[in-house]
Parts: C-alpha cells; sequence; structure tokens
C-alpha cells in the first residue's frame, strides 16, 4: 500500500486492565478486603487494620492483620484449597489485547500522541518485591499483525512509570513490511488478520524489528525474539506486582491491526514457594 506523509487525526484509543487472581506472594491493597463497605477496614499494608481473629481463608480478608489474606496467608498454606497449583507457589500469567486502528501521531517523537494502552496488574508476587535482575523478566511478547510495521512506536512501562521502547519509529521513510498476515485493503472497517508472535528479550540475537527488516529486507517480519530498541535493563528495580502496560502510537497514516495478546514473562524462580512459609 502506498503511503504519504500525510497526518490522519487519532480515531480511537482502548484501554483495558486485565487482573488474575492472586498466586503466592501476599496482595496487599486499599480497598475493601471483606467487601462490607469500609475501604481499609482488614488491610494491615494502610495502618488501618482491626484484628478480628484467626486468618479465615476463603473471605477475602485480612483477618488477623499480617499483611496477608487468604491463599496468600501462610496460615491458610495447609489448606487443601490453597495448596493446589492453582494457588500456591505459582506465577501470574495475565494477558491482554489492544486493537491498532489507523490513527496517525506527528512524525516527531517528541509530540504528544494520545497512542493505544493496555495494563496487566500482576499481584501474586510478594509484597514489595522488585525485579533482581534483567534477567527476571523472560520477555515481553505479542501475538499482532499490522500491515505497516513502520508506522508504530512501541512501549513497555513498569508499575513506577519507567518506560522502555520495544520499537522504534524512525520517520517517514522505508518499505512495507507486515507484522504477521493482516488485511491490508480493511482501510475504514479493519478486520482482523492472523497475528505471529513476537517477543523482546533480554539477549535475543535478533537485532530490534527494524534494522533487522532494514538487514534481511523481508517483507514480513518473521516471528520470534528479538533486541528491544532500548535495554530491559531499565526496568532492574521496578515492583514485580501492579500495573504494567504496553503503549503503541501510530506515527504515519493509513495501515491498521491487532494485538491479539499479549504478556509480560518473568522467571518463575521469583515466585515465592508457599512450603517455604513459617507456620
Amino acid at each position: 500500500m502506498f503511503k504519504s506523509p500525510i497526518t490522519f487525526r487519532l480515531l480511537a484509543s482502548v484501554t483495558l486492565v486485565l487482573t488474575t487472581a492472586a498466586a503466592c506472594g501476599p496482595s496487599v491493597s486499599g480497598g475493601d478486603d471483606d467487601d462490607d463497605g469500609n475501604n481499609g477496614d482488614t488491610d494491615a499494608g494502610n495502618g488501618n487494620c482491626t484484628p478480628t481473629g484467626a486468618e479465615v481463608c476463603d473471605n477475602f480478608g485480612d483477618d488477623d492483620c499480617d499483611g496477608r489474606f487468604d491463599c496468600d496467608d501462610p496460615d491458610c498454606h495447609t489448606q487443601t484449597a490453597c495448596t493446589t497449583n492453582e494457588n500456591c507457589g505459582t506465577l501470574d500469567s495475565p494477558s491482554g489485547m489492544l486493537s491498532l486502528p489507523d490513527g496517525a501521531c506527528p512524525e516527531d517523537e517528541t509530540q504528544p500522541c494520545q497512542g493505544f494502552e493496555n495494563s496487566l496488574n500482576f499481584t501474586g508476587f510478594t509484597a514489595g518485591q522488585t525485579l533482581p535482575n534483567v534477567q527476571g523478566l523472560r520477555g515481553i511478547c505479542v501475538n499482532m499483525e499490522h500491515s505497516w510495521m513502520r508506522d508504530l512506536v512501541i512501549y513497555a512501562q513498569c508499575p513506577t512509570g519507567t518506560r522502555v521502547m520495544l520499537h522504534d519509529f524512525v520517520g517517514h521513510t522505508g518499505g512495507q513490511v507486515y507484522l504477521g498476515i493482516p488485511n491490508d485493503a480493511d482501510e475504514g472497517n479493519p478486520q482482523p488478520g492472523t497475528g505471529w508472535d513476537y517477543c523482546w528479550r533480554p539477549g535475543a540475537t535478533n537485532a530490534a524489528w527494524i534494522p533487522y527488516a532494514n538487514a534481511n529486507l523481508v517483507g514480513t517480519l518473521p516471528a520470534g525474539d528479538y533486541q528491544s530498541s532500548e535495554p530491559l535493563d531499565a526496568f532492574v528495580g521496578c515492583p514485580l506486582n501492579g500495573l504494567w502496560t504496553i503503549r503503541v502510537e501510530d506515527r504515519w497514516g493509513i495501515d491498521n491491526g491487532f494485538i491479539f495478546n499479549w504478556t509480560v514473562e518473568f522467571d518463575a524462580g521469583l515466585v515465592e514457594d508457599c512450603d517455604n512459609w513459617p507456620g
């Protein structure tokens, strides 16, 4: 498809927040843990907790005010419901999706762009636990299609707001490169094509997307693992629990796509083993 430097207005923005149940580590929040309308009433993390007795393992409350509730509390780790693989010592695996309708922002990346965002809420790590090293982040992965890879800027953001550019935009230049198998004639009425799996991983041997495409003269970026445009090391020290976000900006008019699924993959060894908790 022919591309011109005409600027188009952003058509839509989609924001989704997906959550999954906590895995093993404590999940301390400032909300209404027992759903009685009193925010923070059973939350030791905000200093307003009033003990009501021994921990009850299925009432969504921190009854003994130790900062852990239900299957996240060591007092419950011998309970049958809390010793299955679904509740103890397993890694959160939330996933999200994102539509990417045509919507070009200014070519200058320093200029504001509404963009498209989706966030995943991780809750299963130990309270206050942070990413100790970049190897703890196995990768940030998408299953997606788009009819013009060069349109996009893609960022990932950790719960503190630290942002890393996964895929850079290099201006209104270069030929067409598909991501996955898009429908290239669906302007004005985007139709999902077929997504391919792409991951940004520490130590990936493939260069970042555009350098790889330019060096190998590809018309479709092969599925696989790639370097990020900025080092993933910037995420070291980020909290593991909380909202991890993907942000996509469209900086060149015409063409659209879809992220059918995206995930943040952590080393499962970062999850505390519930069997090692003190009784």
